[in-house]
């Protein structure tokens, strides 16, 4: 890693910490980027829903950003359950992951579907992070590249024209599994995506201290999107310092 990359460093805690955990978490995350002496890294927490207010209290003025883990695609109405982009702004978050594996596996979101939540953010002012990966299966078969750009064209086309957005390649294969893509698979991935899009391109999947430092070093990974690495606050700022 060169000294002037400066890394996105994105912690989803899907179902986890709820509010009284995650108001500790911001306290100690707070003191721990006020105690750095660098500026190293574009830091943002995605808790869930019912922990984001009680996150924002714990982090206080620090630099750190705030995310939900998915948004409606709709701006507002008979939409019980969903949260719209616009609720979130007002809520104090900055982006917003859509497309997430787990999503697309046990909610059936569509690549349509994702690419309508992506715009639904930039009307609102929200930042979309939008994952894509494909499954054991369709690495085996030599598919990954053709899975990939057909998740990821209809997002292309609702955000032509906006350099506002973040990719996330997740292969579905390696979200904590401990089975990570090796480093040169990863940057071929995140290199194709970064010049269909024009925009940064982070890596997820079983991400760690123990091989943050690989990932990060190549060319094209723009940063990490971070699971169960994310749920310790000592843990997660260390990825800093890698």
């Amino acid at each position: 890693m060169t000294a002037q990359k400066k890394l996105y460093l994105f912690g989803n805690w899907k179902m986890n910490l709820g509010p009284s955990q995650a108001q500790e978490f911001g306290a100690k995350f707070r003191s721990l980027v006020s105690a750095s002496s660098e500026d190293r890294a574009v830091w943002a927490l995605f808790p869930p829903f019912l922990s984001l207010a009680a996150l924002k209290e714990g982090l206080g003025d620090s630099p750190v950003s705030l995310g939900v883990q998915d948004v409606s695609d709709q701006p507002s109405g008979a939409f019980t359950g969903q949260v719209s982009a616009s609720m979130a702004k007002e809520s104090g978050c900055r982006y917003a992951i859509v497309g997430h594996s787990e999503r697309r596996q046990y909610q059936g979101e569509t690549s349509a579907l994702v690419a309508a939540k992506a715009a639904a953010c930039r009307a609102a002012g929200i930042i979309p992070v939008v994952c894509v990966g494909e499954s054991l299966e369709q690495r085996e078969a030599g598919q990954t590249q053709t899975i990939i750009d057909e998740q990821i064209a209809p997002v292309l086309q609702a955000l032509e024209g906006s350099h506002d957005w973040l990719i996330a390649y997740e292969p579905i294969w390696a979200i904590g599994t401990g089975k990570a893509a090796l480093p040169s698979d990863a940057q071929a991935v995140c290199q194709r995506l970064a010049d269909q899009s024009g925009v940064p391109v982070l890596y997820g999947g079983s991400v760690k201290p123990e091989n943050a430092g690989q990932y990060f070093a190549q060319p094209a990974v723009s940063g990490a999107l971070v699971g169960g690495a994310s749920l310790k606050p000592e843990v997660f700022f260390s990825l800093a310092e890698i």
